[in-house]
């Protein structure tokens, strides 16, 4: 059963992975079967470091790993007083997982959660009052960044893990901190779920069955764009679907936005008060510095900075960084294919330095009827806030020739050979 499920996902043998392993019953199995199945696994163990066994059982896990011919990474989790706990280890644990993809050239990640934890989970949430889209349940494919989550054992109830061990004489470690009954999440464990067991002893057999409902009832068939640090869907979309929906939708664009907790119900009821109004643009803030928008058939959500990108001075011909997802080429040709956002130019004598920059207050642009601010192109073009603060000048000595994020170049008559300037995406 347990080896199945890692088949399933159809992924090729000897190909390298990386398991994460605590030294528990779940992760131990997992290991086992992965290594039975016939992947090069890499072991991931993050040592949360909150109770006193935890280095003894670090080093004995080391020992176990080694044995079996593995390789062996450890993270040690170091603590912020002031923060939540849970929430760093969340995503040290995450970004341990981003660091060793990376070293190790695989974007294969693969984790222990089982049938138990999800019901724990979807009890935890139920009793704490989430909204009914977060009611699903993890995946057993998740995407994060640049590598995928995989939980094989999620329709696998605990029962099962602890008797592949005992079958397969494998050795675990138990967590002491799981009988506490101080964490919320031991006491829905340890009390509550017993309870319901007793009342429906198929609860677990029902489970799977009821989280693919729950999926299938919020699985929209609506797209999430992203420009320039900018997440949007098509307004049309959003004013199509219910208001359960709609929240959903809320909720997903909101997880886009880095260190932006969740919506509060109050501010659902809020946002979609507002959106419902018949105005065609809407912009309010949702916390600091993040702003919910709708515009030109856009709604979205950004964070709003105050950043401006350090003007870049081109002196010649060539391919010149702009940032960490794109480049910028000047050349002579016209290149075919290839530019994400173009310019073009009159090439003479004093086109050079070409500077690269952030838009500025009281910015314009000539054309052959005259010149235009760039604040009322923006508006002419339907260009979003977000996009705007974002773009891209191009300037020479002669003032402004176009806006590369916009593809806009001035139309004054060129009789000389054109020079053209590309932003191009570092991503084959």
């Amino acid at each position: 059963m347990i080896e199945q499920s890692i088949q399933n996902f159809g992924l090729k043998k000897g190909q390298k992975i990386i398991c994460a392993v605590s030294g528990g019953v779940d992760s131990m199995v997992l290991l086992d079967a992965l290594c039975k199945t016939g992947y090069d696994v890499i072991v991931a163990h993050f040592n949360h470091q909150v109770r006193s066994e935890s280095e003894d059982e670090a080093l004995w896990l080391e020992k176990e790993i080694q044995a079996k011919g593995l390789i062996f990474e450890i993270k040690n989790l170091e603590l912020d007083p002031y923060k939540n706990m849970h929430h760093q280890a969340h995503w040290n644990r995450l970004e341990f997982y981003l660091e060793l993809s990376k070293k190790h050239e695989t974007n294969l990640v693969f984790l222990a959660h089982h049938l138990n934890d999800q019901l724990e989970q979807f009890l935890m949430k139920l009793i704490r009052g989430d909204q009914p889209y977060a009611w699903s349940g993890m995946k057993k494919v998740r995407s994060f960044l640049t590598f995928k989550l995989f939980r094989p054992l999620l329709d696998i109830p605990k029962s099962k893990l602890i008797e592949y061990a005992n079958e397969n004489g494998l050795a675990y470690v138990e967590d002491s901190s799981n009988q506490s009954l101080k964490y919320f999440r031991n006491q829905i464990r340890h009390l509550l779920i017993p309870k319901l067991i007793n009342e429906n002893a198929n609860l677990l057999n029902d489970l799977p069955k009821l989280f693919m409902l729950f999926d299938k009832a919020f699985k929209l068939d609506f797209h999430i764009y992203q420009k320039m640090g900018f997440y949007y869907i098509d307004e049309r979309f959003f004013l199509l679907q219910k208001p359960i929906h709609q929240a959903y939708i809320l909720h997903t664009l909101s997880k886009r936005i880095k260190n932006h907790s969740h919506f509060t119900q109050k501010q659902i009821d809020m946002i979609l008060s507002r959106l419902s109004k018949d105005s065609s643009s809407v912009r309010f803030e949702l916390s600091e510095n993040v702003f919910l928008i709708r515009q030109y058939q856009m709604i979205g959500i950004y964070q709003k900075s105050d950043y401006k990108m350090p003007p870049i001075l081109i002196h010649e011909f060539g391919t010149f960084p702009l940032n960490s997802d794109s480049s910028i080429i000047v050349s002579l040709e016209k290149i075919r294919h290839l530019h994400v956002n173009a310019v073009e130019l009159c090439y003479n004598k004093i086109t050079f330095p070409i500077t690269i920059r952030s838009p500025q207050k009281g910015d314009f642009m000539r054309f052959s009827y005259g010149h235009k601010k760039l604040k009322k192109i923006f508006l002419d073009r339907k260009t979003p806030l977000p996009f705007r603060s974002s773009s891209y000048v191009v300037e020479t000595q002669e003032g402004i020739q176009g806006l590369l994020s916009l593809s806009l170049s001035s139309d004054l008559p060129c009789e000389m050979q054109k020079i053209y300037i590309y932003e191009v995406s570092n991503v084959a």
